[in-house]
């Protein structure tokens, strides 16, 4: 238990008595407070009942609060009662009412834009509902479900202008299915939807509508006159009359493509044959002319640590030396065989295929004029 400690004064000449040690905090404050009383009532003789008066006064003001509140509750009470009985809230403890709809004018108000829209009464309850591109039977069950459904049903079949029948049942104790419309196929032309909770649905004009959007594709889908039958049929034979066609194209290509093979693996066969023929005539040809080139480079050219030489003066040199061969050898050549045997190292490509070599480590023999030594 935590506890606040505070400091008493005593007269100096008053020792504390010895007791105060062994009370309790609850005993020390009950002490204080009874002190305290009987030192104020001897100081001031009315407090004790200007205590009570001021008790009263709180307890009365209490009771008036109590009283304000229950007053306000009651005019709030009077408030609420009155908007609930002239329609303006709800009443949370009614049952919901049924909303009262009557098919006719609620089917005249969905279709109110539709073109040449018309609406017939055949007898309670029945209505036929005529539009442009088709017409619609509908029975809202002034009868029994079964009976409505079951008549509706017959009228259909029997019915060569109608191809839809919508079966509505307002009630909020639906028996049908639990989404707001299910479609019930008759034959292959005849379909019923079924139109469950009108009175209770939350936009029933926009639930006619669609289902009426609904019926019109699939009229659309299922209506092909006799001009679309024979547009459809040329356009069947026509595709049948392409697909052979392309079946006998892709023919012809597999065969051409075949052939193709045929004739480029007979001209690789002839490559080759003619590549043998001439390599045995330009292996010796090239053989004669690296063995002159290689014979002519050692008679005249040593190696040696420093000199550089350009392979521009010693084409020069060796055309010179080899007229007989300057038609068979050009410049190129003579730098290709070069790079035969002088080591990479040693070489200083140019900077294009037309550009001489720097050969290092090279001199001449003897001192060939003009071809001196770079």
């Amino acid at each position: 238990m935590s506890v606040n400690m505070i400091s008493v004064m005593l007269p100096k000449n008053q020792p504390s008595p010895k007791e105060i040690a062994t009370f309790t905090p609850e005993e020390n404050y009950a002490m204080l407070v009874f002190g305290m009383e009987s030192v104020l009532q001897k100081k001031n003789p009315d407090y004790i009942s200007h205590i009570v008066s001021l008790e009263k006064t709180i307890e009365d003001l209490k009771n008036e609060n109590l009283q304000n509140y229950e007053k306000l509750i009651a005019h709030t009470t009077e408030k609420i009662n009155s908007l609930i009985s002239q329609g303006l809230l709800p009443n949370p403890y009614s049952e919901p009412k049924e909303k009262t709809v009557h098919f006719r004018s609620l089917a005249s108000q969905t279709f109110r834009d539709f073109p040449d829209f018309v609406i017939q009464e055949k007898n309670e309850g029945s209505y036929l509902l005529k539009f442009k591109e088709f017409s619609i039977m509908v029975d809202n069950h002034k009868k029994s479900l079964s009976e409505g459904v079951a008549s509706l049903k017959a009228d259909l079949l029997k019915s060569d202008t109608c191809f839809f029948g919508w079966s509505i049942e307002l009630s909020t104790e639906s028996t049908m299915q639990k989404s707001n419309f299910m479609f019930e196929w008759l034959s292959g032309n005849k379909c019923i939807c079924h139109i469950s909770s009108l009175a209770t649905h939350q936009d029933p004009v926009e639930l006619l509508r669609s289902i009426y959007f609904t019926c019109q594709t699939i009229h659309k889908i299922t209506t092909v006159d006799a001009k679309e039958v024979t547009e459809l049929h040329t356009l069947k034979e026509n595709e049948s009359r392409v697909r052979d066609i392309s079946q006998k194209i892709i023919q012809n290509s597999l065969e051409r493509d075949e052939m193709l093979n045929m004739i480029k693996s007979n001209f690789q066969k002839n490559d080759e044959m003619i590549r043998q023929i001439l390599n045995k005539e330009t292996n010796a040809l090239i053989d004669k002319r690296f063995a002159r080139i290689i014979d002519w480079w050692n008679f005249h050219i040593v190696n040696e640590e420093g000199p550089t030489m350009r392979s521009s003066n010693i084409w020069t040199m060796f055309k010179r030396d080899n007229p007989d061969l300057v038609g068979e050898i050009q410049a190129n050549d003579f730098k290709d065989a070069i790079y035969t045997f002088i080591a990479a190292e040693r070489i200083v490509k140019p900077r294009n295929k037309f550009g001489a070599l720097e050969i290092k480590n090279l001199r001449w023999k003897v001192d060939r004029g003009n071809a001196e030594t770079a």
